[in-house]
């Protein structure tokens, strides 16, 4: 990744609220742009911070600060990760997936798990946050729904 530790006063950050607000602003200003989604934030900050050739990140937390170089790679990948929730991936197997060189792909996937929108589980898949990867700290389950058909008798008219 990067080698840039924080970002400059007049960089774009995209601040994370909850798993589905996120706003945007200046280093040095109060996040000034409500936004509902991840790719929205980034769609947005990344239109500000080309036309102000100024730099983006994302803030993890309030003491880490992560660049997000490559922004529509970025988005494509988060956005495959948003649309399919079970999507678990290989580093090899992104690279293959969105055709993008190693240290390219690895960049991005590790900007996301450090960004703690994926993480990367002890079988080297990456994965969104939600999904629970095996060394993850948040584990979800699928619900299971027992459902009781009727068989439909034809020719019986009712009435």
């Amino acid at each position: 990744m990067t080698s840039l530790v924080a970002p400059r006063t007049e960089d774009i950050v995209i601040y994370r609220r909850s798993p589905a607000a996120f706003t945007i602003g200046t280093r040095s200003g109060t996040p000034q742009i409500q936004c509902g989604t991840f790719e929205e934030a980034l769609q947005r900050a990344g239109s500000f911070a080309s036309g102000r050739q100024v730099r983006m990140w994302i803030a993890a937390d309030k003491q880490q600060f992560v660049p997000l170089a490559n922004d529509r790679l970025l988005s494509t990948i988060w956005s495959e990760y948003a649309e399919m929730p079970g999507l678990k991936l290989t580093r090899e197997q992104a690279q293959r997936l969105w055709a993008v060189d190693e240290s390219t792909c690895t960049e991005v996937l590790e900007s996301l798990v450090a960004a703690k929108l994926l993480i990367r589980g002890a079988d080297r898949q990456y994965a969104r946050v939600s999904q629970g990867v095996s060394d993850s700290p948040v584990q979800s389950r699928m619900a299971k729904a027992e459902i009781a058909l009727q068989p439909v008798e034809s020719g019986r008219q009712t009435g």
